[in-house]
């Protein structure tokens, strides 16, 4: 937790930006450690009772203020430059999600460098191309959203699989995207990680009741 809260208090950005972090019922030591944080001026600190990642997100999508929003799970890191090249990107062209390139984090491994949706810049409207939205993958981290897409919006609550909000909802209300060929987010793969535990579970069979409710 604290690895990755540094890695956004280390930001080299000419813009403001506020860190809410969401302690979702934990029973170790994270409080005590999140609580060291709270001198900071632009961080928030929420705890509650266990929830989900879920109600956590929509906890912190509740309590939002700035004008794009970005989701980090807390055994992540933003990597140095993360913050100014996203958002320089879209407020210079009033973008709704700019993304970055990610690398994956294996324990014990060397990164993997995900393989880049573009070797340069990429926009795209997608008013005019919906079908790009099939190209670009549904996780939240990675990326900036304009605040505007998340209004009436929240992940779903009591499901695995909530990121499909993102392909369904999230992506068909945005009118602009931009891809930037820059690592901005280092995503650590685990054993233990949710999607792992998921294969070969009854769980996995969320997916198909939550776009049922996206539907609706």
């Amino acid at each position: 937790m604290g690895a990755c809260i540094n890695s956004i208090l280390n930001q080299e950005t000419n813009f403001n930006y506020e860190i809410i972090i969401i302690n979702d019922g934990s029973v170790d030591n994270t409080q005590n450690e999140v609580e060291r944080f709270s001198v900071h001026k632009n961080i928030t600190i929420i705890s509650q009772k266990n929830k989900g990642i879920s109600a956590s997100r929509n906890k912190g999508l509740e309590v939002a203020r700035g004008s794009y929003i970005m989701f980090v799970d807390s055994d992540d890191l933003l990597s140095n430059n993360a913050i100014e090249p996203l958002l320089k990107k879209a407020f210079e062209k009033n973008i709704d999600i700019v993304q970055g390139n990610n690398n994956y984090v294996y324990k014990g491994k060397d990164k993997v460098l995900e393989k880049p949706l573009s070797k340069n810049s990429l926009e795209v409207d997608l008013r005019e191309n919906p079908e790009f939205i099939l190209k670009i993958k549904g996780f939240p981290w990675g990326r900036v959203y304009s605040r505007r897409l998340w209004e009436d919006v929240e992940f779903p609550v009591g499901f695995d699989y909530e990121d499909t909000v993102i392909q369904f909802i999230i992506f068909r209300k945005a009118d602009t995207y931009c891809y930037i060929n820059q690592v901005v987010y280092e995503y650590t793969v685990g054993m233990n990680s949710i999607s792992r535990k998921l294969q070969g579970s009854n769980k996995s069979l969320d997916t198909f009741y939550i776009v049922l409710h996206l539907i609706d």
